[in-house]
């Protein structure tokens, strides 16, 4: 089996995102997240959606915007959970040579492209959780890295105004590959709090 070092950078980004979801609770769903718009349930449920998405990509599948839509996680966030699990699966197996991901590109792109993209998602992600909740968020230096070279490839371009935008426009700071340098390439701000 061909095992890119992607798929085990990507493993233990959502190894990482999974101890922090797990320290979510029911009283905490509501409060605010660094996605502008989004509360901690919402941010929960389009995790999910794209979870589900990139396991079905990766399986040859999920060519459709549809496959992609958030999933409301439910009680106990037990859907979330099954979502990270799916995608472990699949980065624990041989990847097919391309695999769709539609809200980025209208055709299929290599897997390990796809991948990469995922790990940036995943670690913005897990911080984002982690800071809605005022927990810790511990990535290993080699995966905030590698998510920190791909993030320096992503345009900063018009597209980040447009409403349902990934991510906002970059903010100073963003030339360390820190986790304050990786958040800052994404338009986030690592001293962000729920209560402002």
């Amino acid at each position: 089996m061909t095992y890119d070092i992607g798929q085990a950078l990507a493993l233990d980004a959502l190894w990482t995102l999974n101890e922090v979801c797990e320290q979510v609770t029911d009283d905490q769903l509501g409060l605010p997240t660094p996605c502008t718009g989004w509360n901690l349930s919402t941010l929960l449920d389009h995790m999910t959606g794209q979870h589900r998405g990139i396991a079905a990509s990766l399986s040859g599948a999920a060519e459709d915007l549809d496959a992609w839509r958030p999933l409301p996680v439910g009680p106990g966030r037990v859907d979330l959970f099954a979502s990270i699990q799916a995608v472990r699966d699949r980065l624990l197996t041989e990847l097919p040579p391309s695999a769709w991901l539609p809200e980025v590109a209208p055709t299929p792109l290599p897997s390990a492209v796809v991948v990469r993209a995922h790990l940036v998602d995943t670690v913005a992600h897990g911080w984002d959780v982690a800071a809605t909740i005022g927990g810790p968020v511990r990535f290993s230096p080699a995966t905030l890295a590698a998510a920190y070279q791909v993030a320096r490839q992503i345009s900063d371009g018009p597209e980040r105004d447009r409403p349902g935008s990934a991510f906002a426009h970059a903010l100073p700071g963003g030339d360390e590959p820190t986790l304050a340098g990786y958040l800052a390439l994404l338009g986030r701000d690592i001293a962000w709090s729920p209560v402002g």
